[in-house]
């Protein structure tokens, strides 16, 4: 599905961009000797620019931020522009939705990866030029598509079937994401398969009854295509999938990596440190507030036990608090934020690491940022809970680590 846009214009996308869509901006030519600030946003349905890419090659740079309809402009995150688009006649820019994240590519170059702060799905984008010689980088009318496909099964794929996928080739150089993905009757994704060759990746994820994504299983893409062509066989037994990638099952091309947080039993060592620009993401089966109220926290502790950051549950008080502590020190000052309202009967814990601060989300929403009291890098989780009273998320969490927002899969 296309549209265009022209110059200094804003338009309705033909869809809403939201977690695993994809938008593309098509330009049949690209003007190299261009010094004015070409812009290209993404907008919700109040106005807010969920992302803004503003291309300055005058300067060298590839601008990417984001601002509410009122508010400032948060801190931009810069890229080199180093002409990136020589040697192209045209340009296309790339933007996935990965969720917690924009990943945005260039001419299918290796992707940036922009955080976000605006999560509301995209329903608009504007095109501007302004300063310097104002003639943008690009033509003046750019094409705007979906590059997503939807085809209708002309049987539903239910309980007993087998779905084949056939490509007759195989882009072994490829860094484009691609998802295989099945949709419920309302056009909902209850299942994907998805590709990740930048990273090495395959992807197999369900929604549960209630909509929310399960765990994801993780397998590595190079071992998965040995030919030039590429066979996906699906089995539809009851209640779960089998998958067949070039007749191989997802545990013969590689080995997943998870894991589980039992209360109370020591934690569980990361197979790699946990450090900036990684990605935690802790889920639990239940939420359960009903009383006695016990208090449950989540630690992460460094390589020589400093306890980098506590996460604490105090639901009886609607409290939920932030502290750390050296191995052989003293707590700090508590941070606080409510409990009520935080969570829904899936609760997800995302642990951002910006470097100098945690960013803390729950569900969807960011409650806290939290600045490091001790600069140093996890390798321990543990899980405390009062097991002679209510415990809130279970006896026993989820655990996911990712070195970086393009790892997680955008569904």
């Amino acid at each position: 599905m296309s549209t265009f846009i022209n110059l200094q214009q804003t338009v309705p996308l033909p869809f809403a961009l939201r977690n695993g869509g994809v938008v593309e901006f098509l330009s049949p030519e690209v003007n190299a000797q261009s010094t004015a600030l070409t812009n290209i946003h993404l907008l919700n349905g109040r106005e807010d620019v969920a992302l803004v890419i503003s291309f300055r090659p005058a300067k060298n740079t590839i601008v990417f931020n984001s601002k509410t309809r009122d508010g400032e402009w948060g801190q931009e995150q810069q890229v080199d522009y180093n002409d990136v688009f020589r040697n192209n006649s045209q340009a296309i820019v790339s933007i996935l939705d990965l969720g917690g994240a924009f990943s945005i590519t260039f001419n299918r170059m290796e992707p940036h990866v922009y955080p976000k702060e605006i999560w509301e799905p995209v329903g608009f984008v504007r095109y501007e030029a302004s300063g310097g010689d104002n003639v943008s980088l690009f033509s003046p009318t750019l094409v705007v598509r979906d590059r997503r496909q939807t085809l209708p099964l002309q049987e539903a794929f239910a309980e007993g079937g087998l779905l084949q996928v056939f490509s007759s080739v195989v882009n072994k150089d490829s860094k484009v994401f691609t998802n295989l993905n099945f949709l419920g009757p309302n056009y909902e994704v209850v299942r994907v398969v998805a590709f990740r060759p930048g990273y090495d990746m395959i992807v197999f994820n369900s929604k549960d009854t209630d909509g929310r994504w399960l765990v994801e299983h993780r397998v590595g893409y190079d071992n998965a295509f040995k030919n030039s062509n590429a066979i996906v066989k699906i089995f539809n037994p009851q209640d779960t999938f089998e998958i067949l990638i070039d007749r191989k099952t997802p545990s013969e091309i590689d080995a997943m990596v998870f894991y589980l947080l039992q209360g109370n039993v020591g934690g569980v060592t990361l197979q790699d440190e946990f450090k900036a620009a990684g990605i935690m993401i802790i889920q639990a089966p239940i939420l359960d507030a009903s009383a006695p109220h016990g208090e449950s926290s989540i630690n992460l502790l460094s390589k020589g036990m400093n306890c980098l950051l506590r996460i604490t549950f105090r639901q009886g008080s609607n409290d939920i608090a932030f502290n750390s502590c050296p191995k052989a020190g003293s707590w700090g000052n508590e941070e606080h934020v409510s409990f009520d309202g935080r969570f829904g009967v899936k609760p997800r814990i995302t642990v951002y690491d910006h470097g100098d601060r945690f960013q803390i989300i729950f569900d969807n929403t960011t409650a806290i940022y939290y600045n490091k009291r001790i600069r140093e890098d996890t390798k321990t989780v543990s899980y405390s809970i009062e097991s002679d009273k209510t415990v809130v998320f279970g006896e026993q969490l989820g655990i996911n680590t990712y070195s970086g927002f393009g790892e997680i899969s955008p569904i």
